[in-house]
């Protein structure tokens, strides 16, 4: 009866639609997780962490551990648009099936100056946005999970104007062994749906991650990363995604270092390539137990 319930939850979740901005909410599409950065983006198959609600919301259940917290802290395009994002998110298994997480972001653009009609400097304004993401995750079987997120982001990018808008998420993860599989379907019937679905196996220290993605209004890309782990202490991590430039999402590649002790982790990613995003960086601090 609990897990029809369950089920039922998540069936209300995906009937719910949001709408979003016709124009991207970069806070509905940016991770603040330097694990992911430094994988290119190829992380619907990632072991969950504190970013799991950006990543694929249906690893929280299949999670080893009773909870992860962290923040993250990203310098975006820094040759160009100059962004700053400050990021915190967590998860808690409430039961050995079930998991709930939220995250929270904020992101901000580089200030520029206002005038008054009359031609007078009135100061400056900074352009920002915010995202509340909540989401649960349900282990409907052994090694399956299914996952929902429900967002909510407001942002100003003019001085006395704002808007907000809400969006959906469903996700599904499968694991056998040294193979995973993941499914995630981000903004569910806006004009930013976002559609991946990948692929990762686990050889001895090794995890390769092969993704492909369908973003709306911008169209086929493709990710790949691999990690390499050291004892379960330290990581190295590379990654390439291929983008659509004509859309504004240019292909690009992605370096990143990671560290964990105690119960503690330490992540950051480069990412390199054009002007537009190379010099990107991605800052996380971790805890989980």
């Amino acid at each position: 009866m609990k897990k029809l319930y369950l089920i039922g939850v998540f069936a209300a979740l995906l009937a719910t639609t949001g709408t979003i901005s016709a124009q991207v909410v970069n806070s509905f599409i940016r991770t603040g997780d330097a694990v992911s950065a430094g994988l290119s983006g190829a992380s619907v198959t990632i072991d969950a962490d504190a970013f799991a609600l950006d990543n694929n919301p249906a690893a929280m259940s299949l999670y080893s551990n009773t909870m992860a917290a962290g923040a993250g802290f990203s310098i975006i395009n820094p040759s160009s648009v100059k962004m700053q994002m400050i990021s915190a998110a967590g998860f808690y298994k409430i039961s050995s099936a079930l998991a709930a997480g939220i995250d929270v972001k904020r992101l901000s653009y580089e200030p520029y100056a206002t005038y008054a009609a009359d031609g007078r400097s009135t100061g400056e304004f900074t352009p920002s946005e915010m995202a509340v993401t909540a989401g649960v995750s349900y282990l409907v079987m052994d090694g399956l999970s299914i996952g929902a997120n429900v967002k909510f982001a407001s942002f100003a990018l003019a001085e006395g104007s704002s808007s907000s808008y809400f969006g959906l998420d469903a996700s599904a993860m499968y694991v056998s062994g040294a193979l995973r599989a993941g499914l995630d379907i981000r903004n569910i019937a806006s004009p930013v749906m976002d559609i991946r679905g990948g692929a990762s196996y686990d050889i001895s220290s090794v995890t390769l991650m092969a993704q492909a993605e369908y973003l709306a209004e911008a169209g086929v890309m493709a990710a790949a990363g691999a990690q390499y782990n050291f004892k379960d202490m330290l990581f190295a991590r590379a990654g390439f995604h291929y983008g659509n430039a004509s859309a504004g999402i240019p292909s690009y590649g992605s370096v990143g270092l990671g560290a964990k002790f105690a119960g503690f982790s330490l992540d950051a990613a480069v990412l390199l390539g054009t002007a537009s995003v190379s010099g990107t960086t991605v800052l996380s601090l971790g805890y989980a137990f």
